[in-house]
């Protein structure tokens, strides 16, 4: 039998830029993207337009988690940020090579972000970027790399979709000034 006390644990987190929980004014610090790149949980925040849960805002913002304290909370790091990916994002994946950051969209446009990771540092979302506009998808929920060269993404209709990454053209992402 395994011993599931040794498996998980409960790591409080807070993001460093959260005023208040909720923040009635402010509804940018939703997450369904987490990944692990380079030995560290990242997360990639889903923004609403406050006080309206189902209207989707377009930006995301990248933080990691340095510890992984179980009796205190653990304060997340901002690294980078993006005011519009076209959707909010629902999750998020890195390639086994650990070049490629695959960032997965949904409503009001599904698509799919590749951003290089190769000598971006901490700010992975700055680095150059490709797009893959999603048709007849239905609401997509989870993104992984199925190898270097290709995604999978499944969708609440429990359809699963391969996405050779040779289909995605690039794309120009909106920076922050």
């Amino acid at each position: 039998a395994v011993d599931r006390a040794h498996i998980l644990k409960r790591i409080p987190v807070a993001y460093p830029d959260q005023k208040a929980f909720p923040d009635p004014k402010d509804w940018s610090f939703d997450c369904e993207a987490i990944f692990f790149h380079r030995g560290k949980v990242h997360v990639l925040t889903k923004h609403r337009a406050p006080g309206q849960i189902g209207i989707p805002q377009n930006g995301t913002k990248l933080y990691r988690l340095d510890s992984q304290r179980t009796d205190r909370v653990n304060v997340l790091k901002k690294l980078d940020s993006l005011p519009d990916l076209g959707g909010w994002v629902t999750g998020a994946d890195v390639s086994p090579d650990g070049r490629t950051l695959a960032v997965l969209c949904h409503a009001p446009v599904a698509s799919v972000w590749l951003f290089d990771l190769r000598g971006a540092g901490e700010r992975m979302l700055s680095g150059p970027a490709r797009r893959l506009v999603l048709r007849g998808a239905d609401q997509c929920e989870a993104v992984c790399f199925e190898n270097d060269g290709s995604l999978l993404v499944t969708n609440e209709q429990r359809q699963i979709f391969r996405l050779p990454l040779s289909r995605f053209e690039p794309a120009s992402a909106p920076r922050n000034p």
